[in-house]
């Protein structure tokens, strides 16, 4: 269903956004058949991130074509069976689009839903971000040096579902502090946990030893 989807746009030479809705995994003898990777017996091993990672071929050639038409992809999965989300989830990750995982019915599945299509969306999307000279800390320094403020410019172009292109500026002045507590203060709290978390879960993803509670463990390098 993925490719049969993408080969559309493509057909249309245009940009867009696909919503699939999937219940099983994919077992058809096609280009994107997948097999049941839930593997008990490596629970608990130093094999066991494998279960998370996504299978190379199909879907991560998928990723790649649709970032380049300016296609993303939202993903719906009700599933009463395994589904190997590490794999069918990677496409949405990689393209803007959004994975949920509900049953078919029942009130958060329509907010969703709503939600999904009336958002804001935009495509074939550039950024340029600059910042003020006193914001470069030169090589050779042992310690950053902090100004009083910082200036930045985010620019954004992009094209509208309506097909006009916009220039979207938005130009910030950030308060700079060598305090940490200064900056705690004024710290937006939830995303910094929603950033730490993220970044916790793809660094234990590349680990190559499993870590058990109790057990002294060696220091991973920043």
């Amino acid at each position: 269903m993925f490719l049969k989807k993408f080969d559309k746009f493509r057909r249309l030479s245009a940009a867009g956004s696909s919503i699939i809705f999937h219940a099983s995994i994919p077992t058809a003898e096609a280009p994107g058949k997948l097999k049941n990777r839930d593997d008990q017996k490596l629970v608990s091993t130093d094999k066991e991130k494998t279960l998370f990672h996504p299978v190379k071929g199909v879907y991560e050639q998928l990723s790649k074509d649709c970032v380049a038409q300016g296609c993303s992809v939202d993903l719906f999965l009700f599933p009463s069976q395994y589904l190997d989300i590490a794999t069918m989830g990677d496409v949405p990750a990689h393209t803007g689009g959004a994975v949920y995982k509900w049953r078919p019915t029942g009130e958060h599945f329509l907010r969703d839903r709503r939600m999904d299509v009336e958002k804001p969306i935009g495509f074939d999307g550039i950024m340029r971000v600059r910042t003020s000279t006193a914001s470069m800390i030169p090589d050779n320094q042992s310690e950053p040096m902090f100004h009083a403020k910082q200036m930045v410019a985010c620019a954004l172009l992009y094209t509208t579902v309506g097909g006009q292109r916009r220039l979207r500026v938005h130009n910030l002045s950030l308060n700079c502090s060598s305090q940490l507590m200064e900056l705690f203060k004024s710290c937006e709290t939830d995303s910094l946990i929603n950033f730490f978390a993220k970044t916790a879960y793809r660094a234990i993803l590349k680990l190559t030893t499993v870590y058990h509670p109790g057990v002294p463990q060696p220091t991973v390098p920043s």
